[in-house]
């Protein structure tokens, strides 16, 4: 969906995904290195991005985000499947400055939207049993396994984590700052 939200946690930015981010996203998907962990698809095309991006704008159920690094677009990640109550978390993707802790910090960012400006109860995950970076990134951030299935979609195992609000609320409140209310925030552009 069209929104405003932004928020920092520490030097990254997570605010709405723009057009112009799209041919990076679509670029960093396709690669190899980057994608190894996630569901597979076949190569991206820019048509096939433009139309992915215009579809995810219209869904009401969806918060898509660029994350940010000094103003420089480094990746992004979703809530999506949004309810009154629950969401889940993913498509979290850091293009080439992996390492340097801005999966974890945007991670935090965007549990922030859901928890303090969503005022969900509950966020959920699936993550390949491979992804260890990501896994030690959601552990550490307080996710926890509820279990494990084989994903005949992407062809991969994969566990299954969730975070409840009060469990967030006890190990990270106050690491990220909104910058706009929730009532400005659902604005469109």
């Amino acid at each position: 969906m069209k929104h405003n939200y932004h928020v920092q946690c520490e030097n990254v930015e997570l605010r709405p995904l723009r057009f112009e981010d799209i041919e990076a996203l679509r670029i960093w998907r396709n690669d190899a290195a980057n994608s190894r962990y996630i569901r597979k698809l076949p190569e991206i095309t820019p048509e096939a991005q433009i139309a992915w991006f215009e579809a995810e704008c219209e869904d009401d159920t969806s918060l898509t985000f660029a994350i940010c690094v000094d103003d420089e677009l480094v990746g992004s990640v979703s809530l999506y499947d949004i309810t009154d109550s629950s969401a889940e978390f993913g498509r979290l993707m850091v293009g080439e400055s992996k390492g340097k802790g801005i999966g974890r910090k945007a991670t935090l960012a965007t549990l922030d939207i859901a928890f303090n400006t969503l005022h969900l109860e509950i966020v959920r995950a699936e993550v390949s049993v491979d992804n260890m970076p990501a896994l030690v990134i959601y552990v550490r951030v307080g996710f926890c396994i509820t279990g494990k299935s084989f994903n005949e979609a992407a062809q991969m195992d994969e566990y299954k984590i969730e975070l409840d609000a009060p469990r967030h609320h006890r190990l990270n409140d106050e690491l990220c700052q909104r910058q706009e209310t929730a009532s400005e925030a659902r604005a469109a552009d």
